[in-house]
């Protein structure tokens, strides 16, 4: 991997903010640093001069909350809050933001039931798993373009747009009755979702970057809440007013909450040196970097997000069905969803802090590591699989470890990419990502139907999972031995 040389990236290697600098002091000695076969991104090169020399020396911190001050020809790196009124405003509105769209994406399970059983009961799993593959493409592959569109046009317009079309989609998604009409309708629900995913995740990192992972995490919450509060309520709205009117009404509750949202959040382009001028549409278009999927690092932490959210996706689509095909009654199996977002909430906040303070990268493999044992102990095994506490504890586990490895992956990105180039770069890690669950969705949904779309189909799905939570978590160690090796320091 190239390692950046200028001060705006090279602050994305440091554990702590930079401040500007103070007028330059005369320099120590210079002492030479010992050769290290491994990257140390925890240090910086400091500049400074003294009678007209430049010296350069590395700069080991030994207060973790001692701001680094540095200053390299005269060119202040960015400058991060961290926190004040403005900060915690903007991640307020990015959590809410969230808790109505990708909260939606937590609770299709609940919807796929309830359409495959009721609405599209004539078709399989596997036509069905058509509507949510092309949601889930949608909602994190058009981030490709929203990336460098964000740059152009700023949170708050991309809010406005999310706005619209995720109350258009779901009013339409109400009305329909046949497969087109669901994918149609969902497919504008997930452009939606893209516009405010894509305008949180840039806002917060540009508001956050010693904290980064806990503000991401923090804002995370807001889906997970979404995930945990909308299939209850769609449960109690679908026996009482019926399919049409308990989407409406989610509709206008979301669309409540995403106005406010507008209203609370601001960006730091300018601050940041953005270049958002010209033509927005050209902007986006240009802006689409895929130049790192050459990188070998890059494209190892690539693979590792994929084999971690194919199993997310496939999970939350299917384990409301999984337990119904084994004998559960209906009401109990919306509650598994519920469990599985209650517990990425703690894994969100728990995850944040510990990746903070131990090293993002690290905190990644763990709870990878956790998740593969979770399906191996809990769920591939049809004795506790179909029991219910073997299902709920997996929900459980699996959830908690969800949320930490979600909020982390973006910010492990963050950490090996140049600030400037992180919203287009970000964009295209997240296509390639959603390209592959495109195509998850309906393989799970064809081994449904080849099984007979019963228990026997749901176990042998099982095992999908399991290959692809197995493939995330050996990518993700061989990530963190690239950019380390073995020795044990936060990464």
């Amino acid at each position: 991997m190239t390692r950046y040389q200028n001060s705006s990236v090279s602050q994305q290697f440091s554990a702590e903010p930079l401040a500007p600098a103070p007028a330059p002091a005369p320099a120590p000695t210079p002492t030479p640093a010992p050769a290290s076969p491994a990257r140390d991104y925890n240090s910086l090169s400091k500049v400074s001069e003294n009678g007209g020399e430049k010296i350069k020396h590395d700069n080991h911190e030994q207060d973790e909350d001692q701001e680094t001050v540095r200053s390299v020809q005269d060119q202040e790196p960015p400058y991060y809050p961290d926190g004040g009124r403005q900060a915690y405003l903007s991640l307020l509105g990015c959590f809410l933001s969230l808790t109505a769209t990708i909260g939606l994406t937590n609770a299709n399970g609940t919807i796929e039931n309830y359409v495959a059983d009721k609405i599209l009961y004539k078709l399989s799993a596997s036509d069905i798993s058509w509507i949510f593959s092309v949601f889930n493409l949608t909602s994190f592959g058009a981030i490709i373009f929203l990336g460098p569109l964000y740059v152009q046009i700023g949170v708050r317009a991309m809010f406005i747009i999310s706005w619209v079309l995720f109350g258009v989609g779901l009013m339409c998604f109400s009305v329909s009755r046949e497969l087109y009409q669901f994918i149609l309708s969902y497919f504008v629900c997930g452009m939606g979702l893209s516009f405010s995913f894509t305008a949180s995740i840039n806002t917060v990192t540009q508001w956050f970057n010693k904290r980064r992972s806990t503000a991401v995490g923090v804002m995370y919450i807001g889906s997970g809440i979404g995930g945990i509060v909308i299939p209850i309520v769609l449960k109690a709205l679908f026996a009482a007013v019926g399919f049409g009117w308990a989407i409406r009404i989610l509709a206008f509750i979301a669309l409540m909450i995403m106005a406010i949202s507008v209203l609370l959040t601001t960006d730091r382009r300018k601050e940041l040196g953005l270049d958002h001028s010209g033509n927005p549409i050209i902007g986006a278009i240009k802006g689409v970097d895929f130049s790192r999927v050459k990188e070998p690092l890059y494209l190892v932490y690539l693979v590792a997000c994929i084999g971690n959210s194919g199993p997310f996706f496939l999970t939350l689509n299917y384990l409301v069905s999984y337990a119904t095909a084994n004998g559960w009654d209906e009401g109990l199996a919306y509650y598994l969803p519920v469990a599985y977002n209650a517990a990425s909430i703690l894994g969100r906040v728990i995850g944040g802090y510990l990746s903070d303070r131990y090293g993002r990268f690290n905190i990644f493999i763990c709870a990878n590591a956790i998740a593969a044992i979770a399906v191996f102990v809990c769920w591939i095994p049809p004795t506790i699989g179909h029991s219910k506490g073997g299902l709920f504890a997996f929900a459980v586990i699996g959830g908690f470890t969800s949320g930490s490895y979600f909020q982390s992956s973006p910010t492990c990105l963050a950490q090996i990419s140049d600030p400037k180039r992180f919203s287009a770069q970000f964009g295209a890690f997240s296509c390639v990502i959603a390209i592959f669950n495109f195509a998850f969705l309906p393989i799970g949904g064809a081994i449904i139907s080849a099984g007979g779309g019963g228990g026997p189909g749901y176990d042998k799905f099982v095992i999908l999972v399991a290959v692809l939570q197995f493939l995330g978590l050996a990518f993700s160690i061989i990530t963190r031995v690239m950019l380390e090796g073995f020795r044990l320091t936060a990464v």
